[in-house]
C-alpha cells in the first residue's frame, strides 16, 4: 500500500501520541512495531496501535500536515482523533483506507 499519509500512533493507554509521514502505512506500522523492544519513542512509550490516517497525493502536503498536526495541543489531537475514530480503536491494514484528506 504505497499511499502518502500522515499518521498517529498510541499506546494501548493512549497517553502518549506519536505523528509521522509515510508512503507506506504497513511497512511503517512494522518498523514501529519491531522498534518496541528498542529505546527509541515508540520503544520507551511503547506505541504500538494506528489511531488515525490521513492521505495525500503529494508527499509535500503530507509533510506540511504532521508539522502542522505535530504543533498541535494534546486536546486538539485528541479531537482530531476523534473526529474519525470516536472510540481510538487501533486501526488494522483493512482500515486504513479512509478518504483522502480533509480539513
Amino acid at each position: 500500500m504505497k499511499r502518502n499519509c500522515i499518521y498517529i500512533m498510541s499506546n494501548k493507554n493512549r497517553t502518549t501520541f506519536y505523528v509521522g509521514v509515510t508512503n507506506n502505512l504497513m511497512r511503517r506500522r512494522l518498523e514501529h512495531r519491531a522498534e518496541l523492544a528498542g529505546d527509541g519513542f515508540c520503544g520507551r512509550y511503547n506505541i504500538c496501535d494506528v489511531v488515525y490516517v490521513e492521505y495525500f497525493d503529494k508527499i509535500v502536503d503530507a509533510i506540511r500536515r504532521e508539522k502542522q498536526i505535530k504543533e498541535y495541543a494534546r486536546a486538539r489531537k485528541l479531537a482530531l482523533i476523534e473526529s474519525r475514530n470516536p472510540k481510538m480503536l487501533s486501526l488494522q491494514p483493512p482500515f486504513f483506507n479512509y478518504p483522502t484528506s480533509y480539513e
